[in-house]
């Protein structure tokens, strides 16, 4: 059994707001996803793709246990957001290279990120753009083994996205990035989902479509326990900064 994490993460000057609680909640991805490739027969591999005016890949389908945790040198917030052209060149990628090659008990995870609105693709721009990505969603879709999130800040944009990008309502989430602690609310919201999707695999479940655990958009803006207040920031260190070998704009 395999499952393909792919994670499209903004970088646009804005996530500056919640740039720690971004660094870490992707460690903690990571660190859940090699977890759980220990359990028997069961492989996992992560891709990431990052955006600002540019799209980076930084890695695709490498084995989780060769990750090492990113640092604050890793993540730099800059530029504007050329979402659609992420999630483009992501969907993309999937139905050229991961899909043609799934077993029955194989699936994929997709997981978007941004705290802002589309203002700088190319490729798929426009109409005609989106129309593009709306296809290959559907093409995903029709595996029956591919699983995608999204998580924004206006719910309006939210539910465009949803539309746009071919995500079940039930995986789709609001959360607020103005400061640190909120962000790590939403993060920690999602990363329950995560861990319930992992736990859905190995029950033998290729798909989850209420990912977020409603039956609507998820709202994570509110919390008793993400109060505003100044604490001790936790960055990592470590120098084993993320792998860039590819460049490239989609």
């Amino acid at each position: 059994m395999k499952t393909h994490v792919i994670v499209v993460l903004d970088k646009s000057s804005s996530m500056q707001s919640c740039f720690n609680a971004t660094l870490n909640d992707y460690n903690e991805l990571v660190s859940m996803c090699q977890d759980r490739s220990k359990e028997k027969d069961h492989q996992i591999t992560c891709s990431l793709v990052t955006f600002n005016h540019d799209v980076t890949e930084h890695f695709w389908q490498s084995p989780v246990e060769d990750l090492k945790p990113a640092t604050e040198q890793d993540y730099v917030c800059s530029g504007c957001t050329a979402l659609n052209d992420a999630v483009g060149w992501a969907y993309s990628k999937a139905l050229e290279g991961m899909v043609p090659n799934l077993e029955d008990k194989d699936a994929i995870l997709i997981h978007i990120l941004t705290d802002g609105m589309e203002n700088s693709s190319i490729k798929f721009h426009g109409k005609d753009g989106l129309a593009k990505t709306k296809e290959m969603a559907k093409e995903l879709e029709k595996t029956k083994q591919v699983t995608i999130t999204f998580v924004g800040t206006d719910r309006r944009a939210v539910e465009q996205s949803a539309v746009n990008f071919g995500v079940s309502v039930g995986s789709c989430a609001v959360m607020d990035t103005s400061n640190e602690n909120m962000a790590q609310n939403g993060y920690d919201h999602r990363a329950s989902g995560t861990r319930c999707y992992f736990a859905a695999r190995s029950q033998g479940r290729n798909v989850v479509n209420n990912f977020m655990g409603q039956e609507g958009i998820a709202d994570f803006t509110n919390s008793a326990d993400a109060e505003e207040k100044e604490e001790d920031k936790n960055v990592y260190t470590n120098n084993n900064p993320w792998n860039k070998k590819k460049v490239r704009r989609a």
